[in-house]
C-alpha cells in the first residue's frame, strides 16, 4: 500500500472526482456521477479535517460515499418519475 500514497492528497481526490464527472458527461448515463461527486467530496473531507488515515480508509470512504450517493439519487428520480411503467427506467 506504499505506492498508493499519493491518496492522501486532496489534489489527487479532486483529480479523480473530476475525471470521473468528465466521464459521465460523455456516457450519460448516470452510473458514474455519484462517484465523481464522492471523490470531490473525500478532496473536500481530506482537505478541510486535514484527515491523516490511511489509503485503505481514504479508498473505503470513496466507496461508501459513491454507494450512499448513487442509492440517495436513484431514489429521488424514481419519485419524479413520470413514466413508471416504463421497464428502461430506473
Amino acid at each position: 500500500m506504499e505506492s498508493l500514497v499519493f491518496l492522501n492528497n486532496p489534489l489527487t481526490w479532486v483529480a479523480i472526482g473530476i475525471v470521473l464527472l468528465i466521464a459521465e458527461s460523455f456516457s450519460g448515463e448516470g452510473s458514474l456521477l455519484a462517484f465523481g461527486i464522492s471523490g470531490l467530496l473525500v478532496a473536500v473531507l481530506v482537505w478541510v479535517t486535514a484527515l491523516q488515515v490511511g489509503t485503505l480508509w481514504l479508498i473505503v470512504l470513496f466507496t461508501v460515499f459513491g454507494v450512499i450517493i448513487s442509492v440517495l439519487t436513484r431514489r429521488i428520480l424514481k419519485k419524479t418519475e413520470h413514466y413508471k411503467d416504463d421497464i428502461n427506467t430506473f
